[in-house]
């Protein structure tokens, strides 16, 4: 996986995280900044998962299916691209779209992490 560039990172683990979460991102600056990025991460990935469960319009057998996939690149069993594009393209949240689309994003991220943060 390519390596998540600053500026990419600052968009998903601040402004998309903003966006997505409520009051959630306004309690990580209580954390140690250590933790920060790793637990901003964590949020993400489980909102994603959340995002593609709580879509009404796809059928039960495609969510499952994504999200089985999904939690496969989580624990680093699968390397297929997702395509969340057309479930994307149908959220009612613009930013829950941009979440979805992002998601490959997430997945770079975590590949940088230290073995022990993406173990946690």
């Amino acid at each position: 996986m390519s390596a998540i560039a600053e500026k990419q990172k600052r968009e998903l683990l601040r402004d998309l995280l903003s966006q997505v979460s409520r009051s959630f991102y306004l309690s990580l600056k209580w954390l140690p900044a250590a933790v920060r990025d790793p637990i901003s991460l964590a949020y993400l990935l489980a909102r994603t998962s959340d995002t593609i469960a709580d879509t009404p319009w796809l059928p039960t057998e495609q969510r499952l299916d994504s999200l089985e996939t999904f939690a496969s690149r989580i624990a680093g069993t699968d390397s297929s691209r997702l395509d969340f594009k057309d479930l994307s393209a149908g959220q009612g949240d613009p930013a829950e779209g941009i979440l979805l689309k992002r998601a490959e994003d997430s997945l770079a991220l975590l590949s940088q992490l230290s073995e022990p943060d993406r173990g946690l």
